[in-house]
């Protein structure tokens, strides 16, 4: 698969937002990420990743646009991968993969959202899944320019 050049981001940069287009998922390399999606003006936190996971693509399959906000809460390095040379890439496989692949998808995406309305966390992870008054500012600023 085709590898972009390393992306580097210091803490508060955004990643992605909830609308902009789905061109890349991403590898990390160095750092932590966190994902909000914006419910009531207030920022939800959906996820947190850190070094050698993956990173946007629960939006590779069917969206045309991103359903998160990822932002680096950290120095933090990235390596893109093109949504392009993924599906090119599983045009190879079995076209049953893809299906297997799309249904974890949505079973994944229908439990955050059940997480989410319930406010259901991880007790393993809560402090992770915090964010301060002065973080969510910040952000809802960055992503209303």
């Amino acid at each position: 698969m085709e590898n972009n050049d390393l992306i580097k981001l210091k803490k508060g940069d955004i990643i992605f937002s909830e609308e902009s287009p789905v061109d890349s998922i991403y590898f990390i390399n160095k750092g932590i990420v966190k994902t909000f999606r914006l419910h009531n003006m207030k920022l939800e936190v959906t996820g947190v990743f850190k070094e050698k996971e993956i990173l946007g693509e629960l939006d590779l399959f069917d969206k045309n646009a991103r359903t998160e906000i990822a932002v680096a809460f950290d120095s933090t390095e990235l390596i893109p991968v093109s949504v392009d040379a993924i599906k090119e890439y599983l045009k190879l496989s079995p076209e049953w993969l893809t299906k297997i692949l799309k249904t974890i998808k949505q079973r994944v995406v229908d439990t955050q959202e059940l997480m989410l309305e319930h406010k259901i966390k991880d007790s393993k992870y809560e402090n992770e899944f915090f964010i301060s008054h002065e973080e969510e500012s910040q952000i809802l600023r960055k992503i209303k320019k």
